[in-house]
């Protein structure tokens, strides 16, 4: 097996490209049919319930649907949850293998870099400062 095969291959970076665009895609397409869900069930729950609250005919139907709809929705929380969670577990594994890389992770791991009296900017070597420090 040679580096062509999976780091010079242009069709493979297509691929992992493709793959990763879709799991983007689909995790936000399940964060928007569940926020959409939510907040359908909010307006129409709280308005209906509004607009019912005179009358003492139409109650229990809507009570019914009304719980017949929460129990729906506590469904789709519980897969919205898991998917959100899954997909976290994977992003911890693959930064633990080294295959990916928070954002937030600071660059100053890799070098260091002091400003010299005349201004320039030189690299340092890390027990050089400890030594400076210390003295």
């Amino acid at each position: 097996m040679n580096d062509n095969d999976f780091y010079g291959d242009p069709y493979r970076e297509k691929d992992i490209y493709q793959e990763i665009k879709q799991r983007i895609d689909a995790l936000y397409r399940n964060r928007t049919q569940y926020f959409g869900h939510l907040t359908a069930f909010l307006i129409l729950n709280i308005g209906g319930w509004v607009l019912i609250s005179g009358s003492d005919a139409s109650m229990g139907f809507f009570a019914f649907l009304s719980i017949a709809w929460l129990t729906g929705l506590g469904v789709h929380t519980i897969n919205f949850a898991m998917t959100e969670l899954r997909e976290r577990a994977l992003r911890e594994e693959l930064d633990r293998a080294g295959y990916y890389q928070r954002a937030g992770k600071a660059k100053r791991d890799e070098r260091l870099v002091r400003l010299s009296d005349d201004g320039e900017i030189v690299d340092v070597d890390g027990e050089m400062i400890d030594m400076e420090r210390r003295a």
